[in-house]
């Protein structure tokens, strides 16, 4: 978790035309029973995050999280974000209690496998660093550390699968690796924020096992010699990459990486089809290196990319895939004995035009659509900022959703000083995945194939 804070510049939220029931501290306070699958019941509590007004003289001054009605105003629940707490349970819920933490989880899973629910499903919790998906999507944190393998026990990931399980069937969404995705899976809103955003699960958090546990296991459709799209999956426990360094959380020394062979999740990115060729360099977050803090060179369990071209290493007994990741094309192994991807079926966007388009972090409606008629606090409207990452002419990018509808959810007073709504734009954008994590394009501007 490495406990995130509310940034009033990219929180805000409105909705077009209707306005919401003016919900009440009181209401947002009454704990209720816990919201769990029938077979996590006993072990399910409910235990609040504090809603509070930290300055009687500033209705915008207030946390942890926001008062909603999720679905019923329009903002559909779309999967999961994982998690890890970095830390125990225990001191993750008393975190949310905390007024001055300014974050908060829907779920936080324990290492016997407890459940405590902090905010009702209906609200949005401070979580993602992303509001769209903290909008869109569950929070679960888990006790344990992404620098720490084996930290996540068998118990908490028991609940975790029950609970997702539940959670996909009470509001209707597939799982696969783009709704059911880890923190180090979602986008950062603008440019600055992406050297900033989240590693955790992390590199050792067991993702073969919790797909296949879910009922989506990675299943080879087509040729490997010949399909257009590969899925990333490195057969645990076979997978070996070296990790290094500490994860940056609350503690004093931070959590680091133990010395020694540990099973991951994830393939590095070269720039050539050998392993001595260095990592691949992203445009935000730097060269690629083996530190955990480091996600420029990694594609993870799941994740589904276009291979731009092969190359048969027959002395190695493997393939070398160039995929289309993050802008660039870049280069991963897969041995015959070991395979690190598997041949798939899907759809994917390139660019109408002869020049490169943007990706966005979010898909926002534009800030001519807004309502006229409100009073709005500085920072409060957030703009449709395209990123430094591009898809040009020739790339093609994996399609999550070809039809994603922006809006932006308004809720920033306390109580019913401004309204609540849910803001609705007119543009659609295409999901895809972009370089490890996910993004938006506009879908006037690519062509689906």
């Amino acid at each position: 978790m490495r406990f995130k804070t509310r940034l009033l510049s990219v929180t805000g939220a409105i909705s077009f035309g209707i306005a919401l029931a003016p919900l009440t501290s009181q209401q947002a306070q009454a704990a209720p029973a816990a919201e769990c699958p029938p077979a996590l019941m006993a072990k399910c509590s409910f235990d609040p995050a504090a809603y509070v007004n930290n300055n009687p003289a500033d209705f915008t001054d207030y946390s942890n999280y926001d008062l909603a009605n999720r679905p019923a105003d329009g903002t559909k629940i779309r999967g999961v974000t994982i998690h890890d707490v970095e830390g125990t349970c225990e001191a993750a819920v008393d975190h949310y209690q905390d007024p001055t933490s300014f974050v908060s989880a829907t779920y936080t899973i324990c290492a016997d496998g407890r459940v405590i629910q902090s905010v009702p499903l209906r609200n949005i919790t401070w979580t993602a660093g992303n509001w769209w998906y903290n909008m869109h999507f569950v929070q679960i944190e888990v006790a344990g550390y992404a620098s720490q393998p084996g930290s996540i026990t068998p118990a908490a990931t028991s609940s975790a699968v029950l609970l997702v399980r539940w959670l996909s069937q009470k509001f209707r969404f597939p799982i696969n690796r783009a709704t059911v995705h880890g923190h180090d899976n979602v986008p950062g809103q603008r440019d600055a924020n992406f050297p900033g955003m989240h590693v955790d699960p992390g590199p050792f958090f067991n993702w073969q096992n919790f797909m296949a546990m879910l009922g989506a296991p990675v299943v080879p459709q087509g040729n490997v010699f010949t399909s257009k799209f590969v899925t990333i999956a490195p057969i645990w426990p076979l997978s070996h990459e070296v990790v290094t360094g500490c994860n940056v959380s609350n503690q004093t020394p931070p959590p680091c990486v133990p010395s020694g062979q540990h099973n991951t999740n994830f393939v590095y990115l070269h720039t050539q089809p050998n392993l001595s060729s260095p990592l691949i360099t992203d445009p935000l977050t730097g060269p690629g290196s083996t530190d955990i803090e480091n996600r420029s060179a990694r594609a993870f369990y799941g994740e589904k990319f276009v291979v731009a071209t092969r190359h048969i290493d027959k002395e190695k007994k493997g393939i070398w895939f160039k995929i289309w990741f993050g802008g660039q094309g870049a280069w991963f192994y897969s041995p015959f004995a070991a395979p690190t991807a598997f041949p798939t079926k899907g759809q994917c966007v390139t660019p109408k035009s002869s020049t490169a388009v943007s990706l966005y972090g979010r898909p926002l409606p534009e800030l001519s659509e807004w309502p006229t008629n409100l009073a709005y606090p500085p920072g409060s409207q957030p703009a449709q900022t395209a990123l430094s990452y591009t898809v040009a002419p020739g790339q093609c990018y994996t399609v999550i959703d070809p039809n994603v509808t922006p809006d932006h959810y308004f809720t920033w007073s306390f109580g019913n000083e401004l309204p609540r709504f849910r803001m609705v734009g007119a543009t659609t954008y295409v999901w895809v995945f972009y370089g490890g994590r996910q993004g938006f394009l506009k879908k006037s501007d690519v062509t689906i194939s």
